[in-house]
């Protein structure tokens, strides 16, 4: 029965692929290819779907060479909870991409204009957080940090003129802004108060645009 480093060199050798060939493509080392034909060492668990893949050959014909088939069954679960796994953490991934994004696209819903590409967010909850025996009157805190790209520099230079949001001027009083936050507002660039009023009952939501982090704050609150 062929051993796996004969299986790797003679179909490298059919697909007339050199050792360097072969090790550019998998992100490895001559030196690793020739260990694995001669025999003095075995592929990563990690590589052998790409080094199978590049030699066109399956799995099995790679792996089966060399090992009984209580080994097998034990290589080709450890291949299959790898090849789980790393589906799980893509499908993690993507699915805190979309909820990125939806929550972009909430706030631009909201104020009526494109925001940059978010690179993370964050929300808290403060609707039933208590400080020394008060209620704070801010429900919610969230914050985006933009990716710092040309969508993110045009939008910044919009800023100056922008028809929503007003520069800060630490010297002035903001009667709409609780005084829970205003040292978030005197330490950001940018701000836009959005109302939202039924009957005797006001929520408003504080934008702040911090330049130097690239951030937008975002504060719930009822006045």
């Amino acid at each position: 029965m062929k051993q796996i480093g004969a299986v790797i060199r003679e179909n490298r050798i059919k697909k007339n692929m050199t050792q360097q060939a072969l090790a550019d493509q998998l992100s490895v080392t001559k030196q690793a290819i020739s260990k694995w034909e001669n025999d003095r060492g075995l592929p990563d668990i990690t590589i052998i779907e790409p080094l199978a893949l590049c030699l066109d050959i399956p799995i099995d014909l790679l792996i089966g060479t060399n090992l009984n088939k209580k080994k097998k069954r034990t290589f080709l679960l450890l291949i299959y909870l790898f090849l789980l796994s790393t589906t799980i953490y893509v499908s993690l991934f993507f699915i805190k991409e979309v909820k990125k994004i939806q929550f972009v696209q909430q706030i631009e819903e909201t104020v009526g204009f494109d925001l940059p590409r978010a690179d993370s967010y964050q929300t808290f909850d403060f609707s039933q957080l208590i400080i020394f025996g008060n209620q704070i009157s801010v429900e919610e805190m969230s914050y985006v940090i933009f990716k710092d790209n040309k969508q993110l520099t045009d939008f910044e230079d919009s800023l100056q003129s922008h028809q929503l949001f007003q520069m800060i001027d630490a010297n002035l009083t903001y009667p709409l802004v609780p005084d829970d936050i205003t040292s978030y507002l005197t330490s950001g660039d940018y701000y836009l108060i959005n109302e939202n009023c039924i009957e005797m009952v006001c929520h408003l939501t504080l934008y702040i645009y911090q330049m130097e982090h690239h951030r937008l704050l975002i504060f719930n609150y009822v006045l």
